[in-house]
């Protein structure tokens, strides 16, 4: 299959998704030999920032922890309280990695727990 073959069937694809209303917008790279092209579909535009949800997570974070774990700096049985004094010192970087530390996944919902007289009661500890 060519680069012009993929890329068509790619934006069919991503087409496809818009017009189903499975999406407002994508926005995607392709590249061949060290040659890429950008694309833009639907409401999607050059410098629009996404949500990335927990994608980040995946790619940046557990890439480094795990880095950091082969040097010998930390371990899934670390408190993150024990690296940032001020939040959560009852959950690991294990409960922060596989989504089970209680904490809210929405920053909003997050700071307003955290807050004095929230259930949390402030400062990320429980």
């Amino acid at each position: 299959m060519t680069t012009a073959e993929i890329e068509e069937k790619i934006t069919g694809i991503f087409e496809e998704a818009i017009r189903q209303k499975t999406v407002n917008g994508i926005s995607y790279a392709l590249v061949d030999q060290g040659r890429g092209s950008r694309h833009y579909l639907g409401q999607a535009e050059p410098g629009q920032f996404y949500d990335l949800a927990s994608l980040t997570k995946v790619v940046g974070t557990a890439s480094g922890i795990f880095k950091e774990m082969a040097a010998g700096k930390i371990s899934l049985k670390d408190r993150v309280g024990d690296f940032f004094p001020a939040a959560c010192s009852a959950v690991t970087v294990r409960d922060l990695l596989l989504h089970t530390s209680g904490l809210p996944a929405d920053l909003d919902d997050c700071l307003a727990i955290t807050k004095p007289g929230g259930s949390l009661g402030g400062g990320f500890s429980h």
